[in-house]
C-alpha cells in the first residue's frame, strides 16, 4: 500500500505528462477531486467501509496530479462500491465481476485482495471477506470444474455447453454454474484468498466452524491430482470433458473434448 501511495504521489505538471520538480507544484483541491471522481452516491454503494473511505480522504489531498487523484479516488474503492452483495445475517458474500452478474473464483479473489490488509481496522470488512471465502468454498463443492457461478440456481450463463464431470453435478447445481470451464487458477485463487485472510487475522473461526473449508480443500487437492493424469491415462474414463459450439476453436478441449495441451 505504501508503494502505491508513493507512486501516485509523484508530483506532476499540469498536463500530467512530466514530473513536476519546481515550486509551481500544487496540491489539488480535495473538494474538486471528490465531486469529479465518478464514485456512486454513498447511498448507492454496495458496501461501505468507513476505514477505507477515511483512508482515501487522507490520501487524495496529498496527490499532486489531478488525473491520479481522480483515478485513485474512484478505482481503489470500486470493487466495494459496485460489486459486493453482502448478507451479514448469513455470513455470505457474492462478488460480481464488472458488468457480468456472476462470480468468478479467480476474479473475486483479486477484487478483494487489496482490502485484506485493512480488515483489522474494520471488523465488518473482515466479515464481508470471510463471507466471500465461504461462498467460494461452497461453489467449489457445487462444481469443482466450474470457474464462474450464479448467486443462486438461476440458470444464467453458458448453459448450452456440453460437459461432463466426475462426480456429476446435480440439476439445481448446474443452474448455479455460470460457466463450467476448468481452470487450475480458479481453485488456487480460492486457496489464495483464504491464506491472505488468515495471514492477516490468524482467525480460524472463518474456516473451522462447520468443516466447510476442510471439505473444499480436500476436493481441490483431489481435482488437481486427477487433472495431473496424462492424456492417454485419462482418455478411457475422463473426469472432465468440455465442448462449446462457437467460432472460437480454443473454447473446446481437444482430443475428443477430453484434454487440453
Amino acid at each position: 500500500m505504501l508503494l502505491l501511495v508513493l507512486c501516485l504521489a509523484l508530483p506532476q505538471t499540469s498536463d500530467d505528462t512530466q514530473p513536476c520538480l519546481g515550486a509551481s507544484c500544487k496540491n489539488i483541491d480535495a473538494e474538486y477531486i471528490l465531486t469529479t471522481s465518478g464514485r456512486p452516491d454513498p447511498k448507492d454503494r454496495k458496501f461501505v467501509s468507513p476505514y477505507i473511505d477515511n483512508l482515501i480522504d487522507s490520501i487524495v489531498p496529498k496527490l499532486a496530479s489531478t488525473n491520479l487523484s481522480i483515478i485513485f479516488n474512484q478505482s481503489f474503492p470500486n470493487a466495494l462500491d459496485t460489486t459486493i452483495y453482502f448478507d451479514d445475517q448469513n455470513n455470505d458474500t457474492f462478488v460480481i465481476t464488472g458488468d457480468i452478474t456472476a462470480m468468478w473464483l479467480r476474479d473475486s479473489t483479486n477484487q478483494l485482495l487489496p482490502y485484506v490488509q485493512f480488515i483489522k481496522q474494520d471488523l465488518r470488512l473482515g466479515q464481508m471477506i470471510c463471507g466471500a471465502i465461504r461462498r467460494q468454498l461452497r461453489n467449489v463443492l457445487v462444481d469443482r470444474y466450474a470457474n464462474a457461478f450464479n448467486k443462486d440456481c438461476s440458470g444464467q450463463g453458458w448453459q448450452t455447453d456440453s460437459r461432463s464431470t466426475i462426480p456429476p453435478v446435480s440439476w439445481c447445481n448446474k443452474g448455479n454454474v455460470f460457466e463450467g470451464k476448468y481452470e487450475l487458477d480458479s481453485l488456487l485463487h480460492t486457496i489464495k484468498l483464504s491464506y491472505a485472510y488468515f495471514n492477516i487475522t490468524h482467525d480460524a473461526t472463518c474456516f473451522a466452524s462447520d468443516g466447510l473449508w476442510e471439505s473444499a480443500m480436500s476436493v481441490i487437492l483431489q481435482t488437481i491430482q486427477t487433472q495431473q493424469q496424462g492424456s492417454l491415462e485419462e482418455l478411457s474414463n475422463p473426469a472432465y470433458t468440455f465442448q462449446r459450439t462457437d467460432s472460437v476453436a480454443t473454447n473446446t478441449l481437444i482430443h475428443h473434448v477430453r484434454v487440453n495441451t
